[in-house]
C-alpha cells in the first residue's frame, strides 16, 4: 500500500489526504448529528403523543366527572330523597328537567330504586323497566360510590327516552353530511355513552336508589374539539366496533368523517 502511494501524483496524494483528513470526519460528524437530532426529534413526538394521549383521557371523562359531582349534589338534597322513597315520578321528572337545563349535554336522565327498576325518565315517560348498565348500577349501589362508565346502548334503549336523543344524533350525523347507518347499511342500533351512576343514600348511608345520567357520545365533537384547542393538530377519533363515531378528521368537502355511527 505505501509503495502504491508513493508512486501515485501529487495531485491524487493531496485528494486522498482531504477525504482523509477532511471529508470523513464530516461524514461522520454529520451521521452522528443526524441520529442525536433524529433520536431528539422521535423523542419529542412520542412525549408529545404521551401528553395529547393523557389530555384526552381527561377531556373524555371531563363531563362525566361534572355528572358525578352535580348528581353527587342532588342526590344529597332531603327532597330527592323523600321523593325517591315515594315514588314521586311527576316530581323527579320535574327536578330532571331543571337539571337538563343546567347541562344540556346530558342526554340520558333517569332515577331507579334500589334494585334499578326505573322510577322516572326525562321526556321518555316510560318507567317500570330494570337498568343494570353491565353491572355499573349494582357496583354503586353496592360500595355506595358513583361510577363512570363506557356503555353500549342499544336503540330499544334510548328510545325510552323519547326519540328526542335519536333524532338529534341521526340529525348532527345529516348535517355532517353524513347517514345515518351503521356498516351494513341499517339503522345504528348501539351507541356509545358515558354513564354515571350516583347512589341516593339515607341518613344510615344505605342506597335507596341512583341517579343515572348519560352523555350520548356518537357524532358528538367535543371531545375531538377540545383536544384539537389543547394540542394544535392533533387529530382525535373515538371509535366503536372498527367505526368511528366522533372525530375532528376531515374529508375533501371539509365535513367530519365519521362513518355512520
Amino acid at each position: 500500500m505505501l509503495r502504491f502511494f508513493a508512486s501515485r501524483t501529487m495531485r491524487f496524494k493531496l485528494t486522498v489526504i482531504f477525504l482523509s483528513v477532511i471529508l470523513v470526519p464530516m461524514l461522520l460528524l454529520a451521521y452522528i448529528s443526524y441520529g442525536v437530532i433524529d433520536s431528539r426529534l422521535l423523542g419529542n413526538a412520542a412525549e408529545k403523543i404521551d401528553m395529547g394521549m393523557k389530555s384526552a383521557w381527561t377531556e373524555y371523562y371531563a363531563r362525566g366527572s361534572q355528572m358525578r359531582y352535580g348528581m353527587l349534589q342532588a342526590g344529597s338534597m332531603e327532597e330527592i330523597k323523600g321523593a325517591l322513597g315515594r315514588r314521586d315520578r311527576a316530581y323527579l321528572e320535574q327536578m330532571m328537567a331543571r337539571w337538563k337545563q343546567m347541562r344540556p349535554y346530558v342526554d340520558i336522565w333517569a332515577v331507579t330504586d334500589e334494585k334499578g327498576l326505573v322510577i322516572a325518565r326525562l321526556n321518555g315517560g316510560y318507567s317500570g323497566d330494570t337498568l343494570e348498565l353491565n353491572g355499573s348500577l349494582a357496583h354503586a349501589v353496592a360500595t355506595g360510590e358513583s361510577s363512570i362508565s363506557t356503555e353500549l346502548l342499544g336503540r330499544d334503549i334510548l328510545k325510552l327516552q323519547g326519540n328526542g336523543i335519536i333524532e338529534e344524533v341521526e340529525g348532527a350525523a345529516l348535517g355532517a353530511g353524513l347517514k345515518a347507518q351503521d356498516n351494513a347499511g341499517e339503522p345504528a342500533r348501539e351507541f356509545m355513552a358515558l354513564m354515571v351512576v350516583t347512589p341516593v343514600l339515607d341518613a344510615g348511608r344505605r342506597p335507596i336508589g341512583t341517579i343515572v345520567t348519560g352523555d350520548v357520545l356518537n357524532n358528538d365533537g367535543h371531545v375531538p374539539a377540545m383536544m384539537s384547542s389543547r394540542v394544535p393538530g392533533l387529530f382525535t377519533s373515538i371509535s366503536m366496533g372498527g367505526r368511528r363515531v366522533s372525530t375532528n378528521l376531515a374529508d375533501a368537502g371539509g365535513l367530519r368523517a365519521d362513518k355512520g355511527f
